[in-house]
């Protein structure tokens, strides 16, 4: 009841009898319902607007159960055939860490990232050395950057002003870049589904079932790529300031390094490598 001397009801859907799922009915309306919902009831969108949840993913991990596929998605390192695209993210840092991550995807479709670090403290002569140590360098097609390196903020010696991706792509580095793609809630739907199956069960309850052989992983060597999977989670807000400010939920920047080198990579993907047709050892054909 408001100062003002207004009820106000919150009324679940469930209230309406055509709409309970513990009727089939209601199972039947809940399917209709669903159609067209990512992520279906466990969506933040269908738990904030029918289940009154107003703090729906806030704070919580985006890849809930994840650490039940470890054994599926880290993989041991494998020669990676010549005709494998290789492609590159890079995300900027110095005092907060940066993050460069390799991936290439196969004639199955399936992505490995296969090469990468993220370390604080090492400055643009430091990062450029580790991303020519990459053993994949030379068959690297694109690399995808974090859009900021193109402002032009940073002093040059003759006092004009430059940018970070100016300064890697000039002597001595020769590293060139593309402007990546920075939709995390896209990069978060496409990644899950390389992970989880969705089921609906009986009382139209979403399910994520882990996928028996993930089309996505990780070399092992990526130790710090899967903590970041792991322990990425939602911004913490309150339903006041959603309410007041139109916020939007995001993924927290706390730790987020690693995903956003890997987000320039997987957003911008190249299509499946073509497995090359075997060769006749008839000179005549």
């Amino acid at each position: 009841q408001t100062k003002a001397g207004f009820k106000v009801a919150k009324i679940h859907y469930t209230a309406d009898p055509e709409k309970d799922p513990s009727t089939e009915e209601g199972i039947s309306w809940l399917k209709r319902a669903l159609t067209g919902v990512k992520g279906g009831q466990s969506s933040s969108g269908w738990r904030k607007e029918m289940e009154i949840d107003f703090k729906a993913r806030s704070g919580q991990k985006v890849f809930e159960g994840l650490e039940l596929l470890k054994d599926k998605i880290m993989i041991k390192p494998f020669h990676l055939p010549e005709y494998w695209d290789i492609g590159g993210g890079y995300d900027w840092g110095k005092r907060n860490p940066y993050a460069y991550i390799e991936g290439t995807v196969g004639h199955d479709n399936d992505k490995y990232c296969v090469f990468g670090e993220s370390e604080s403290g090492a400055g643009i002569p430091e990062q450029a050395r580790f991303i020519k140590s990459s053993p994949y360098f030379g068959r690297v097609r694109n690399r995808y950057a974090d859009p900021s390196i193109w402002t032009e903020d940073q002093v040059a010696k003759d006092g004009s002003y430059t940018s970070f991706q100016k300064i890697f792509s000039e002597d001595p580095h020769n590293i060139i870049f593309q402007k990546g793609r920075t939709d995390d809630i896209a990069c978060m739907e496409r990644v899950e589904a390389e992970w989880f199956d969705i089921a609906v069960g009986s009382n139209g309850q979403v399910i994520k079932i882990p996928k028996e052989n993930p089309t996505l992983k990780l070399f092992w060597t990526m130790e710090f790529l899967w903590d970041c999977f792991i322990n990425l989670r939602w911004s913490e807000f309150t339903p006041h300031a959603e309410a007041e400010n139109g916020k939007k939920e995001e993924i927290s920047h706390a730790g987020n390094d690693p995903w956003d080198g890997f987000k320039y990579w997987y957003l911008s993907l190249p299509q499946a490598a073509l497995q090359p047709k075997p060769r006749s050892l008839d000179r005549a054909m």
